[in-house]
Formats: structure tokens, sequence, C-alpha cells
């Protein structure tokens, strides 16, 4: 069960860095334990969860607020229970949070050139965040790792709920993919790595300054905004070919080209701390012809031709010709990153696919669409219409999982409200004025 904070933060992750910019006066609204609310947390939360003009969610500042108390409960309990949250965990979360909003802006250049810092300089930003909501989730777990549901109560509950109160579910696709990339020729291999040949003997020969360099010649524009600078880096943090080159390399020093999946990259090492390093890079990226793309969409047709006639099954086309590993490890399927499922409403589909998939039936393909991956490269895509919900209003068997998991909720928000009476009556909690009158602060102010 996610409650408000959760939504908030994985939604609002990255927006809130300009609304910071924003407050000048700030103070503490509330103190739980050790932690602490500030009027600015409510603020920010408050203002960028309205930006997402959710329908039929109403959403007030004193519910944010609310909820806020309740995150810090379950981090003050968290830290009391010594609850474990290694770094290797933060730094997933962080990754699953940056390919979420590098989806949303299109590539992760533009999400960098957005808000004019590196990938490495936003998660430094919200580290310590990501760590808080690791700690409020684990809590949350054990809260409800005894509550259970049978299916004679998911029935119960069903029936309890009247027929003019049953709710309604909009239409839903679950969505498969074949990409294809198209392969980058030597010549254009070659042609970046001599440009970049060149760019590194004039930084030496000429004694060019680096950064200078990097923001007029790398084709990484995040990092070039900021003169080629990807802060500071620690062991597991880049891709391999990358750390494994910088991370052997003195300060001061240029390194020979290396070759990763992004391109080819020059590296300065500025600064060296054990195991952390401070480096700026310079990236040229070998370009596709429109001879490579007019390959790719041979083999795309073809693929569409033999998928379509049913010659070839969705699952070998994925095993044995796409080119994106996150969907081949799911076996082709897309996977909706606000819900975690398979299912997405059709305004959640990127517009060029939805258009492609009007007038289709479940089981049929797409004709081949071009789009840019993360990384901004353009690459054919054959999309598989796998299944389909029209709008329909719930039904206790088509429906069983839905019915089940709000039924849940309703027993974990009773544990939940258990739990807040037993630990409101063991933690110092201090509710600021000015939000007492919000409704629910009751369950706050209790004698401790």
């Amino acid at each position: 069960m996610k409650y408000l904070f959760t939504l908030v933060l994985s939604i609002l992750f990255l927006f809130s860095i300009k609304a910071q910019e924003e407050i000048l006066l700030d103070k503490i609204v509330a103190i739980v334990g050790n932690e602490i609310v500030l009027h600015s947390d409510v603020e920010i939360q408050y203002q960028q969860y309205l930006s997402q003009a959710t329908p039929g969610v109403n959403i007030t500042k004193c519910s944010v607020f609310d909820q806020l108390v309740l995150e810090k409960l379950f981090i003050s309990e968290a830290k009391s229970d010594s609850v474990f949250i290694s770094d290797d965990e933060v730094e997933t979360e962080l990754d699953r949070r940056i390919r979420y909003f590098s989806s949303m802006f299109g590539t992760k250049e533009k999400l960098e050139q957005y808000y004019g810092k590196t990938i490495l300089e936003l998660k430094e930003d919200f580290r310590k965040d990501i760590y808080n909501q690791l700690l409020a989730d684990n809590m949350q777990r054990s809260v409800f790792a005894s509550v259970n549901i049978t299916p004679a109560e998911v029935r119960k509950f069903y029936k309890s709920i009247p027929e003019d109160s049953l709710p309604y579910f909009n239409a839903e696709v679950q969505l498969g993919q074949v990409v294809i990339k198209p392969k980058i020729s030597r010549l254009q291999k070659d042609y970046a790595l001599q440009k970049l040949q060149e760019i590194r003997a004039k930084i030496i020969d000429e004694d060019k300054d680096f950064g200078m360099t990097a923001y007029f010649e790398s084709e990484d524009i995040g990092s070039a905004n900021q003169y080629g600078d990807l802060g500071y880096v620690e062991r597991g943090e880049m891709v391999t070919e990358f750390e494994s080159a910088a991370f052997r390399m003195k300060e001061g020093e240029i390194s020979d080209i290396v070759e990763t999946q992004f391109g080819y990259h020059i590296i300065y090492l500025e600064e060296k701390k054990g195991e952390k390093i401070k480096v700026k890079h310079i990236l040229i990226k070998p370009k596709v012809t429109s001879v490579e793309m007019e390959e790719a969409k041979k083999t795309s047709d073809s693929l569409y031709s033999l998928l379509s006639s049913d010659s070839m099954t969705f699952q070998i086309a994925v095993s044995k010709f796409s080119s994106d590993e996150n969907s081949k490890a799911m076996g082709g399927l897309l996977t909706n990153q606000a819900s975690g499922d398979a299912w997405f409403e059709m305004d959640q589909v990127d517009g060029s696919i939805a258009f492609a998939l009007d007038g289709l039936s479940k089981g049929d393909y797409t004709k081949p669409l071009v789009f840019e991956d993360q990384l901004g490269n353009k690459a054919y895509r054959i999309v598989y219409l796998k299944n389909e919900s029209p709008p329909h209003k719930a039904d206790l068997e088509k429906d069983y999982s839905r019915i089940k998991s709000a039924a849940l909720q309703k027993l974990q928000k009773k544990a939940l409200y258990e739990w807040i009476q037993n630990k409101s009556k063991e933690t110092y909690i201090k509710i600021d004025e000015d939000m007492k009158d919000c409704s629910g602060m009751d369950k706050w102010m209790v004698e401790n």
C-alpha cells in the first residue's frame, strides 16, 4: 500500500529542485523524534502535486502535512530499530528514478539540459531523500507484514459496496515491443574516433583548456553545459569501461580514448580522494546515417511481415532480434513505471504508439515506428498489443486483483491506524500551532 508521501516523492523526485529556489523563509512545523518537517517541505510537495493535476484526487496542504508527519514517524522508528539500507539499494533506486524521468523528458541529455545539472549532480541532490524514503518504505512494509486477506474476505468486501458506488475502470492495454537499432558503420566510428583524437591532441599539444573545449565540443549536452564536469564519482556509479579507465588515472592526467555504449570519451581526472574521484569528460558519438536507418527499417519491415502473418512468435522475435535490454528481460513486455505493473491507461501511452494502436485488436502489431531511446538514439520498434481491457464497471471476476488490493488496503489502513496510536504514545511529537487546526491532527497529539 503506497501512501501519499511515497507517491509524491515518486512523482516529484526531480521537480522540487526549482521550487526550492523560490522559498526564502522557512520554519519547523513538526518534530517527530529526531526528525523534522519544514514548512518548505509542505509547500514544495503541495504545489508540485497540484501541478500534476490528478483528476478526482483532492489534495490539501493538511493532507500533505499529515503524510509527511507519518513519513517522519516511519523514519524515526526505522532508525530506532537500526533498519539497514545499503548504498547499493539507494543507488539502484536513484537509477530507477532517473530512468523514469529520462523517459518523461525523452532522453537523459534532455533531462540534464532542462535542469542544468548532470545525472550525478541530480543523484547527489536527492540521495538523502531516497535513503530516507527507503527507510520509511521498509518500516511501512514491516507494519503491513502480518496483514493478509482471504478470498472470502475479498468477496465480502466487494458485496459491501453499493451497486451505484462501484468504481469505473478506464480502457487499458498491455504492450510489448521489438526494438531494432541501426548498426553504426565502421566509417562513422572511425570518423568519431578521429575527431576525438584531434580534440585530445589540441588540448595536450596546444595547452587548450579541457573545460572550455568540453563546453564547445562535447556531445554530452548535460555535462558540456558544466564544462564537462561530472562531479565526484564513486566506484559503481559509471559504466565499467569509463570507470576502469578513470580510477587508474593520476590527478591532472588526460586519458586515452575510452569507448563505451555512449560513444568515445576522453577523461580528465581533476581530484582523487580514496575511492572517490572528480572528473570531466568529452564525448563524441558515432553518427547513424540514413543508410543504416534504412537497413534497420528493412529488418523491421521483414519482422513485421513475419509477426503479422503468424510466421514468427513475438517471443522468438524479442529473443533473437530486439535490442532493448530492459523490455527484453521482461519477455518484450513494457512496464508502467508509474504503477509498476504491465497495464497502461491510454493517456499513459506515448502519443505515436497510441495513434498506431488505433484500429488494432488484441494480438495485433503496429507497423515499425521510429522513436528515440533514452540515449537520444533513433531506432525502430514494432509494438505488440498483447491484451486490452475496455472501460467497465468493477466486476469481481474480471477485476479480482484490483478488488483484492482495495480490500487489503482497507485492512492495512486499520493496521496502520493502530500502529500510529501505539507509536504516538512512545515518540515525542510536536505539531506547530499553525497546523493544529488540520483535520486528523488528534492522532499526533496524544500524551507521551
